[in-house]
């Protein structure tokens, strides 16, 4: 019916008695009521309202505080930031809204260039079967009036795929973890990351609660002494949040680091490591008298002691004597690189090195 030669408005008739223009006029007059009737067009509306259905419900079920999304400071952790990833993201979207992420993959992609999902079965990934619509089949097996055993097979296929499309599940994962190339000339942007940040956004303008991507990115735009300025327009744009939402979750955090630390230290022996932080502050426009301003903060580093004597490392005793025997002046940097235990160092080096060479393999 979509695709039949009176299921849309025909080419224009002229005759004698009426030129091309005239028929024109009147085909334009007679579109808006005659539109109506054509198969092609209902089904066309009808296929765009359920579509826009099925992204309602998707979105509202990604969007809730059900979906994995939110956030709130209050219970936010540095495990919970740390372990952020894309990937985790995309599990949750295909499992939750598969069917805008189709839509956004269409947008993004050709025809000839967008990647098929993978089917994800109890035997492993396989490629999604693809299905003809009827421009394509009538093309190539000459069947236009779809009656033939193509047509049956093609409209066969479609139902076989509608009816395990409750328990089919695709993925797009492999696509997502394929980098772009590297090298001059030759680097684009992932198409996937694109696609993920564009479906986060558009479910944060549905629910401004809806923020655990948007926190990430403002963390990460505070460690790299981002402008308060950069935050106002990215908030705009729905890839950040504010920055007053900001300071809420970064203290949030160091609660929950705090709490972390206070645990752990009743019962494991630890080290703190103090570290001055120095912040710039640009200001926007110093001749409206503004001006750059350094904020100055104290940071700790909670180590813990593996296989350590804690009695014997924190031995005052030694530093005392030396002390009283006045062996101050004998801390020269010759005598401390003799004291350098270098056999034990290479092989801690020679461990790192391959502890590292496996991680990025």
């Amino acid at each position: 019916m979509y695709s039949h030669p009176l299921g849309h408005l025909g080419p224009l008739q002229t005759s004698v008695n009426r030129t091309a223009e005239e028929a024109a006029a009147e085909k334009k007059k007679k579109k808006g009521d005659n539109l109506r009737y054509m198969s092609k067009s209902s089904l066309q509306e009808w296929a765009i309202e359920k579509v826009e259905d099925i992204i309602e419900e998707e979105g509202a079920v990604v969007s809730s505080k059900d979906g994995g999304f939110h956030l709130p400071s209050k219970q936010a952790s540095w495990d919970f930031i740390l372990n952020f990833s894309m990937a985790n993201a995309l599990t949750l979207i295909e499992d939750k809204g598969p069917v805008l992420l189709r839509l956004l993959v269409a947008a993004a992609y050709s025809k000839a260039e967008r990647p098929k999902p993978q089917l994800l079965s109890a035997t492993g990934p396989s490629e999604v079967p693809q299905i003809e619509n009827d421009n394509e089949l009538q093309e190539r097996t000459g069947d236009h009036d779809g009656s033939g055993v193509a047509g049956n097979s093609s409209a066969h296929s479609a139902n076989q795929v509608a009816a395990d499309g409750d328990k089919a599940q695709f993925s797009y994962a492999e696509h997502l973890s394929n980098m772009a190339p590297k090298g001059t000339g030759e680097n684009r942007t992932n198409s996937f990351m694109i696609i993920m940040t564009a479906y986060l956004m558009l479910m944060n303008a549905r629910n401004l609660r809806f923020t655990l991507f948007q926190k990430i990115l403002a963390v990460w735009l505070f460690a790299n002494n981002a402008a308060y300025e950069i935050f106002i327009i990215f908030a705009w744009l729905g890839l950040s949040v504010s920055y007053t939402t900001l300071l809420d979750l970064l203290r949030s955090i160091s609660k929950s680091a705090q709490d972390t630390v206070c645990s752990k230290a009743q019962f494991r022996a630890f080290l703190l490591i103090y570290d001055n932080i120095n912040r710039m502050i640009r200001a926007w426009d110093p001749d409206l008298g503004q001006k750059d301003v350094i904020q100055n903060g104290t940071a700790a580093t909670f180590v813990v002691l593996e296989d350590c004597n804690v009695e014997a490392a924190f031995d005052v005793k030694a530093l005392q004597d030396a002390r009283s025997e006045g062996r101050r002046h004998e801390l020269t940097a010759v005598g401390l690189f003799k004291q350098v235990d270098w056999s034990n160092l290479e092989q801690n080096i020679e461990c790192e090195k391959v502890a590292l060479q496996t991680s990025t393999h």
